[in-house]
C-alpha cells in the first residue's frame, strides 16, 4: 500500500489500534485545566526537524508505527519549550504510552518536572514479573504482601530505579535469602523488582 493518501499527502498510512489506516497524526499539550496549549502535527517540516522520531516500514505491523507516543514526546516538549521559554510547569500527566523509565528522566532533569503522573503500561512488563497494587507498588503473587524496598539501584547513565524484593526475603550475611513457605520463584534469593 502506498505509505501517503493520493488525495491528502499528508495523511500517512498507519497501523493504529489494529487496523491499517490512512491519518494525520498531531501532538497536543494541554494545561491543567485542558486548555491546548500547543499542537505538533507530524507532518513532513516535522519529520524533517526531528528525524530520530521517523521509523523505517517493516513486515511487522505492531513494531510499525509512522510515529510513536513515546518518541515523539521529547520532540513535542522540546518545540514547546522552544517557543515558550518562560513556561514552567510541575505536573506532567500523561498516558500509559509514556511509562518508561527513559521519559520519566528525561521529564524531571531535562524538562523541570517535579513529578510525572503515568498509569503502569502493562505491556513493559515481563509476564513473570510481580503483580502492583493501586499505589503502583509490587506485591507478591501468591500472598498479596507488598514487597520491600531496599533502595535505589542502576549504574551509569541509566535512570534511577528502585528495588523491590519479596517480603519474605531476608538479609543473610551478604546476601538475601527467600524464607516463604511457597516461594514464587526458584531463586535462594527471591523474586525481584
Amino acid at each position: 500500500m502506498p505509505s501517503e493518501a493520493k488525495k491528502a499527502p499528508m495523511a500517512k498510512h498507519q497501523y493504529i489500534n489494529g487496523h491499517y489506516c490512512y491519518s494525520y497524526k498531531a501532538g497536543i499539550l494541554t494545561d491543567g485545566l485542558g486548555v491546548v496549549r500547543h499542537i505538533a502535527f507530524f507532518d513532513d517540516d516535522f519529520r524533517k526537524e526531528h528525524p530520530e522520531v521517523v521509523s523505517q516500514k517493516t513486515d511487522d505491523p505492531e513494531k510499525d508505527k509512522e510515529i510513536g507516543d513515546s518518541s515523539a514526546l521529547k520532540p513535542v516538549l522540546s518545540d514547546f519549550f522552544r517557543l515558550h521559554p518562560t513556561q514552567r510547569f510541575s505536573t506532567f500527566l500523561g498516558d500509559a504510552a509514556f511509562d518508561s523509565y527513559d521519559n520519566y528522566s528525561m521529564l524531571k532533569n531535562e524538562f523541570g518536572f517535579a513529578r510525572a503522573c503515568i498509569p503502569l503500561n502493562l505491556r513493559n512488563s515481563k509476564a513473570s514479573s510481580a503483580e502492583f497494587n493501586q499505589f503502583g507498588n509490587p506485591i507478591c503473587p501468591v500472598t498479596k504482601e507488598q514487597f520491600t524496598c531496599v533502595g535505589k539501584c542502576g549504574g551509569q547513565h541509566r535512570s534511577i530505579c528502585y528495588k523491590w524484593v519479596c517480603p519474605g526475603s531476608e538479609q543473610k550475611e551478604n546476601t538475601r535469602i527467600c524464607t516463604c513457605k511457597t516461594p514464587c520463584t526458584d531463586s535462594h534469593y527471591g523474586k525481584c523488582v
